[in-house]
């Protein structure tokens, strides 16, 4: 029984951290009406931690970017069970990654690794548009289709910031009502 939850659980890391699908695109950058922004505002610059994972977001004047720790401990014998993957001297092959991950052995059988990520969120680009709205800051990343992805950085008390995933376009003024939170993220400031 733990071999199935820990190849449970390592089939999760793997498609966490492999990809992202966003299933409310809107036609315009969000808001509508409202001008870009040249550079993202001193005041959501800075280091933040998120609550929930620990996960570090970097907001600099012209991107924002994600940094990440995964780790996880496996039985040796799981890892020929999950799809593709194999443990080589390089580290264990994760495919949907193309990615060796290095790893040590705690026993005989089981191994502890840790998967990093560092991601660029958001760089101001033709399809990657900012805009600042009463004093929260909309990220709209333009998909190949042509239509936007909207993320929303609001400030939070003692210097946190809350990312959130807008999902619904057409009443902006009822913001926190039009917004979900994506997965509980929220950051405290810790630079």
């Amino acid at each position: 029984m733990p071999n199935k939850i820990l190849f449970v659980l390592f089939s999760m890391i793997l498609l966490f951290t492999s990809s992202c699908d966003f299933n409310v695109l809107f036609k315009d950058a969000m808001p509508p009406d409202v001008e870009p922004i040249e550079s993202i505002p001193s005041f959501f610059q800075g280091v933040y931690m998120c609550e929930s994972d620990s996960s570090l977001m970097y907001i600099f004047s012209d991107r924002v970017c994600q940094e990440s720790y995964v780790k996880f401990e496996v039985c040796t014998d799981n890892i020929d069970e999950i799809n593709g993957c194999e443990i080589t001297k390089e580290g264990i092959y994760i495919p949907s990654r193309d990615e060796y991950v290095p790893y040590e052995y705690i026993e005989e059988d089981r191994i502890v690794a840790t998967i990093h990520d560092y991601d660029t969120l958001f760089y101001f680009s033709d399809r990657s548009i900012a805009k600042l709205y009463k004093g929260r800051l909309f990220l709209n990343l333009e998909s190949k289709d042509q239509e936007w992805v909207t993320f929303m950085l609001s400030p939070r008390p003692a210097g946190a910031i809350a990312f959130d995933l807008i999902q619904v376009p057409d009443e902006i003024e009822m913001i926190e009502e039009i917004t979900i939170d994506c997965s509980d993220v929220s950051y405290i400031g810790i630079i």
